[in-house]
């Protein structure tokens, strides 16, 4: 049917069949058609592909039958890298395009990506990998043109440069869960520091009135029954000692907060300071000179 050559040279009926006529066989291009040297016997059998259309003669029908298998494995794998590329761009546009207000919206987009992420790597793994990998297949005739057909459709780099894609996805993720975590964090400070300020605020308001209404209810002669609680001319110093120290204590804490709150220099005042102390060095050695 087609003349025999060494390598992976092909007659021009070779190439006419693989290539579906779309090139011309006087032209000597083959276009990476292979003839797997160990499926290639002078005479007997001859095995040629390109990347859609193999060409076998001479051997029986259960091994062509093995043959169309391992194609149709490859053609699945070469399947599925397309179909995970395409999930992969749309998990990374569902990020772009999504509108994060609230932590519930970022809780629920850090699902659905996940959820995206784990359908991307089960489906690399077993839907891409077990076919491209050859141990599933016993016969060495068909693991031969399996390598070929694998070879030929460069599924191992289709496979290396979709796997970063996903990895992108999944750096994607984890900065969308650092997002989350920092805002979750935020709201637990600020959810704190609200209910330690409420404390603070119903301590301060109990507090002076528990120990006036502890002073008025004493049977001392300083209280006088005949005069109101709201005299703050006779019961000055009561009120006073309820509630200056609470006043106080409010006063050295604002000023304390003021005094440990974070200051970050201005960049023309770092950079001013700079050149001060440049020009004092170039003075500084000047007199050396």
């Amino acid at each position: 049917m087609a003349e025999h050559v060494p390598g992976d040279a092909v007659g021009q009926g070779v190439v006419t069949i693989v290539l579906r006529g779309t090139l011309d066989s006087g032209t000597g291009a083959t276009l990476g058609i292979r003839r797997p040297a160990t499926l290639n016997n002078a005479g007997q059998t001859m095995v040629a592909h390109g990347r859609g259309v193999s060409l076998i003669v001479g051997y029986a029908p259960p091994v062509e039958n093995a043959f169309g298998l391992a194609a149709a494995g490859i053609l699945t794998a070469v399947a599925a890298v397309h179909r995970i590329r395409r999930q992969a761009f749309e998990a990374l546009e569902l990020d772009r395009a999504s509108a994060v207000e609230t932590t519930d919206d970022a809780r629920a987009l850090v699902a659905q990506l996940s959820h995206r992420l784990n359908d991307l790597q089960l489906d690399l793994s077993f839907s891409v990998e077990v076919y491209a990998d050859t141990i599933l297949i016993p016969e060495l005739l068909v693991e031969s043109f399996h390598a070929s057909l694998r070879d030929v459709s460069s599924l191992a780099d289709a496979l290396a440069n979709t796997s970063r894609i996903v990895e992108r996805v999944n750096a994607v993720l984890a900065t969308r869960r650092v997002g989350l975590e920092t805002a979750s964090q935020q709201y637990a400070e600020d959810r704190d520091r609200v209910l330690a300020a409420v404390i603070a605020v119903g301590s301060l308001i109990a507090l002076p009135p528990a120990l006036l209404l502890a002073y008025f209810g004493v049977n001392s002669s300083d209280v006088d029954p005949s005069r109101s609680i709201l005299d703050l001319h006779h019961h000055g110093v009561a009120y006073a000692i309820a509630w200056l120290p609470f006043l106080l204590l409010i006063a050295v804490g604002l000023l304390a907060r003021r005094r440990i709150s974070l200051r970050l220099p201005a960049p023309d005042d770092a950079t001013s300071g700079r050149r001060t102390r440049r020009s004092r060095r170039g003075r500084s050695r000047r007199p050396g000179r």
